[in-house]
């Protein structure tokens, strides 16, 4: 394993800024960040370890996190604080809108590259926070000369860490994605005392990470104030919603067609199966699939070609007298969807010849009719209902013992 120091200045110069606190000042203050209630999105990790479970348990602990700025922000007496939590796992990723984040939190076992040790930082200006997720722990303690502090050292390894450290993490760094840099002291007890959490003053003062969710004090919300005023973030006037509806291609049209043959003895009826296939399903050399099912349950396969220039198609069915009687269901399918459904009801009925047609028709029963059509509409209905349902200055900040 790697050994590390888990700590780091704040980027930039040190240069204290004209707000002060009892015992300490603020440095790198980045300012106004946000325009109105933040939507913050978590992106679940593409790693087979980070399963449904375990991702819905850091969620939770990340969003216990993120609650306890809006709570204390509210106990301020002052406005109404707000920030939306938005959960997005792996099947959503691909039709979450990434405008509609304000804060986008990623997860990620890989290690910041011109700061390998940080456990997490925040880039100023893009509302992105990213978190380490591979475990660390102590090695040990070791002096910084230039804090003139005792702290820890760590080492990392390739399990994966503990949420709830993970969510302390995250505390401090949505500090910074709110606009805030740290706060220190130019006494070097203070310094101690308050990474050891001995009445340490701020959320973001350095500090040991650990388990435990960290104190949002009076000084922390002074300063939200001082950047955003003491009414709240400000309403969201937008309306984009954080997902995009998955593409669900409009169904083909089903035509429906009936035919009445009546057939008698030594006399075959000839049925011309014939149109022109939708713009939307016609490709070169496309073969219509028709499929044939009888009256008594056998189904019968054929394939048709598509004519290039009018991609229209055409094929007979014969009928006589020993054909089976009853209905047969006749079906069209080109590139998988079904276009066109042909129901022909045979008799052997006496038949009544139409001289102005080339076939011979025969009165059914209308009931028989409408039963069937009652049925197909049922099937559509239940096809679509079906289709629906299948159819988810860049400045970097980090704290002394988070961001590394």
């Amino acid at each position: 394993m790697k050994s590390v120091i888990i700590i780091v200045m704040a980027f930039g110069l040190l240069v204290p800024t004209a707000v002060y606190g009892v015992e300490g000042y603020w440095i790198n203050n980045y300012g106004k960040q946000l325009n109105n209630n933040p939507t913050v999105c978590f992106l679940q990790p593409s790693d087979s370890r980070i399963n449904e479970q375990r991702w819905n348990e850091w969620f939770s602990d990340m969003t216990t996190a993120l609650n306890t700025w809006e709570s204390v922000l509210n106990q301020s007496d002052t406005g109404f604080w707000k920030i939306n939590i938005v959960n997005v796992p792996l099947q959503k990723i691909s039709l979450l809108n990434p405008s509609t984040c304000d804060v986008t939190v990623k997860f990620t076992d890989e290690s910041n590259p011109t700061h390998p040790d940080w456990l997490g930082w925040f880039v100023a200006g893009t509302g992105k926070i990213s978190i380490v997720y591979s475990n660390y722990e102590y090695c040990g303690k070791e002096f910084l000369s230039n804090s003139l502090i005792m702290v820890d050292r760590y080492c990392f390894g390739d399990d994966i860490e503990r949420s709830k450290r993970m969510a302390s993490v995250l505390q401090h760094e949505f500090g910074h994605a709110l606009g805030m840099g740290h706060y220190v002291s130019d006494n070097a007890n203070l310094t101690q005392q308050w990474y050891d959490g001995i009445d340490t003053p701020s959320i973001m003062a350095f500090q040991h990470p650990d388990e435990e969710l960290k104190n949002i004090t009076q000084i922390d919300v002074t300063l939200i104030h001082e950047i955003y005023g003491e009414w709240g973030f400000g309403n969201k006037i937008d309306s984009i919603p954080v997902f995009n509806e998955p593409y669900v291609p409009e169904p083909v049209a089903e035509v429906l067609e009936i035919i009445q043959v009546n057939v008698i003895e030594h006399l075959e009826v000839i049925e011309m199966i014939s149109g022109q296939l939708p713009d939307e399903l016609y490709k070169k050399g496309i073969i219509i699939e028709v499929s044939i099912q009888k009256p008594d349950g056998i189904i019968e396969y054929e394939g048709i070609p598509v004519s290039k220039t009018f991609k229209s198609y055409g094929f007979p069915l014969s009928f006589d007298y020993l054909s089976q009687i009853g209905t047969h269901y006749v079906t069209l399918k080109a590139d998988g969807e079904i276009f066109k459904q042909i129901i022909i009801i045979v008799s052997q009925e006496q038949p009544k010849v139409d001289s102005d047609k080339d076939i011979i028709l025969d009165e059914i029963n209308q009931k028989e009719i409408e039963v069937i059509l009652k049925n197909i509409s049922e099937t559509q209905n239940n096809k679509k209902l079906t289709s629906v349902d299948n159819i988810d200055k860049h400045a970097e900040s980090c704290f002394l013992f988070w961001c590394w």
